[in-house]
């Protein structure tokens, strides 16, 4: 859990400055580089009442962004079918709240795959932001995150299908086997029963064929990256798998065969 801030706040001009600061990446962030999302997304939930802290993390921010001038999103010619990837951070952001993320993209239609992961292509959106549910248990949060993404994805979905590219169920994949249970209505509710009623509108869409749920071991999952602050050597070993760097097409590769190998694994029970 995000320990309590204590540091000195920041007077007006400073505060401004780091106002300044969001406005100035927000949308390069959302556009081209999402490996700047969680660190963004920090610092703009504090800047209303910015401390050293912030001021700090922004120096932080804005030394990765002079490190890495420009960013590039490379995309390859696909069915254009919509998937998608969500996971949640549990209890991790201040006032017991957690975080949800999602990773989006467009790849072949699932009748090509054979049952085997869609290969990577480019960020469509990544989605991340703290989710404004208190929730009791970790499987909440992730059934969270789940149902924020559809909703993401609804108008993406929608975009597609009026620009000519028929969508079929999106793939919605988790890392946790008893959110994926409770979308699904697979498993039998005991202490998940009190959750969050808007998030049962999921089932209904699941139902009506617009989305499935699938389960992917946590090391595959692609939005895990959107939820927590991690120190320089993973952010640079990333780059290449979400930027079009050097080494990209090698760290594509990688994650191909690591997704496939694991869709060869027995089937997670629910």
């Amino acid at each position: 859990m995000t320990t309590l801030d204590t540091s000195p706040p920041l007077d007006a001009a400073a505060s401004t400055r780091i106002r300044e600061i969001v406005g100035v990446f927000l949308y390069y962030a959302h556009a081209i580089d999402n490996t700047m999302l969680v660190a963004l997304g920090t610092i703009a939930s504090q800047q209303a009442s910015a401390t050293e802290t912030t001021a700090h993390a922004c120096i932080d921010l804005l030394s990765y962004a002079a490190t890495h001038l420009e960013g590039i999103i490379k995309f390859f010619a696909t069915d254009m079918v919509l998937y998608n990837h969500t996971d949640a951070s549990y209890l991790s952001e201040a006032n017991a709240c957690s975080r949800a993320a999602g990773f989006f993209w467009l790849n072949s239609h699932p009748d090509k795959l054979h049952g085997l992961t869609a290969p990577l292509n480019g960020a469509l959106h990544v989605l991340t932001g703290i989710m404004r549910n208190v929730l009791s248990l970790a499987a909440k949060a992730k059934t969270g995150s789940a149902f924020i993404n559809a909703q993401t994805a609804v108008p993406l979905r929608q975009t597609l299908q009026e620009m000519g590219w028929p969508q079929p169920a999106t793939a919605i994949t988790t890392d946790n086997s008893v959110a994926r249970g409770i979308l699904n209505e697979t498993v039998k509710q005991k202490r998940s029963k009190a959750i969050d009623m808007h998030f049962y509108s999921l089932q209904d869409r699941i139902k009506d064929g617009q989305f499935i749920i699938q389960w992917k071991p946590g090391v595959c999952n692609l939005s895990d990256y959107c939820l927590k602050h991690f120190g320089p050597p993973i952010h640079r070993g990333t780059r290449a798998l979400r930027l079009h760097e050097h080494g990209s097409a090698e760290a594509y590769k990688d994650w191909n065969l690591l997704a496939d190998a694991a869709d060869a694994l027995p089937a997670m029970p629910t």
